[in-house]
């Protein structure tokens, strides 16, 4: 895709292999604007290897502006285009302008013609950049003032932003997304293919709540606040996994937090 000798192609895929998968799986690496385009579409984008980070995103940003979508961005319709451009920095001012400009955008194209080029692609652009917003609150809260859905599933089996916010240990996007109307107890379903994601068959752990993803995590302001809004001290997964065998195997958290939010799991009560 770059024109590379293949030795050197090779290293580069098995790098960026890694770290796309480091960020979807593990939520734990946002140096991915790259490789978060590489797959979007046929053809693909055609940037130099050792191209400016500045000069891919202007670049990037650009084309969301065009009126029509580009070639290359025509498969997931913009959403790695604008989750590189919050991974690589840009200002939450910028990506708002553009979300407005695509949804403009999106609905002529669902209502002409072209509306084969963006069916599922709503879906598509959500699960894409709300994992990514969720980095930077201040990104999420502009895209949240634009009428983003908090509760909008970012995978197939339906993992919500306040998950990824509760998996990341990021206090104010959960704060922003519990205001903004997410439902602390939505659970993820590994049955179920949400319309417009793609996915690769069924999970042998599902029902997670984002508070178990957050007792697996989180700091304890994180885990205190989910608790507060409300969320479910009983639940499990479909393994019959409690929050207290999430919290177990939290490495974030030193044994005196632990032991209180043990004590509130105890008593059944987060509001006190």
């Amino acid at each position: 895709r770059f024109d590379m000798p293949s030795e050197d192609a090779a290293a580069a895929a098995k790098d960026a292999w890694r770290a796309l998968t480091d960020r979807v799986f593990y939520a734990r690496n946002n140096d991915v604007a790259l490789a978060q385009l590489v797959g979007a579409g046929e053809p693909s984008a055609h940037f130099e290897f050792d191209a400016p980070l500045e000069d891919i995103l202007d670049e990037v940003s650009a084309a969301v502006e065009q009126e029509e979508p580009a070639p290359w961005q025509r498969g997931q319709l913009h959403g790695q285009s604008f989750a590189a451009l919050v991974y690589g920095g840009r200002s939450s001012e910028e990506i708002r302008i553009l979300y407005k400009s695509l949804q403009i955008l999106l609905q002529r194209l669902e209502a002409g013609d072209d509306s084969h080029m963006v069916q599922g692609n709503f879906p598509r652009l959500y699960a894409a950049l709300l994992p990514a917003a969720v980095t930077r609150p201040n990104v999420l809260a502009a895209l949240l003032e634009e009428g983003i859905p908090a509760d909008g599933a970012t995978n197939h089996f339906g993992k919500t932003a306040l998950m990824y916010a509760a998996q990341e240990s990021q206090l104010e996007s959960a704060r922003l997304l519990l205001e903004a109307g997410a439902d602390v107890n939505t659970i993820t379903d590994g049955q179920r293919v949400y319309p417009g994601l793609w996915g690769c068959g069924g999970l042998s752990r599902t029902h997670r709540s984002a508070l178990m993803y957050a007792a697996e995590n989180a700091s304890e302001d994180v885990i205190d606040l989910l608790i507060r809004a409300g969320a479910d001290l009983a639940a499990t997964d479909t393994q019959d996994n409690d929050i207290a065998w999430y919290l177990a195997r939290n490495e974030n958290l030193a044994d005196g937090p632990r032991a209180r939010i043990l004590a509130l799991l105890s008593a059944g009560d987060g509001q006190d």
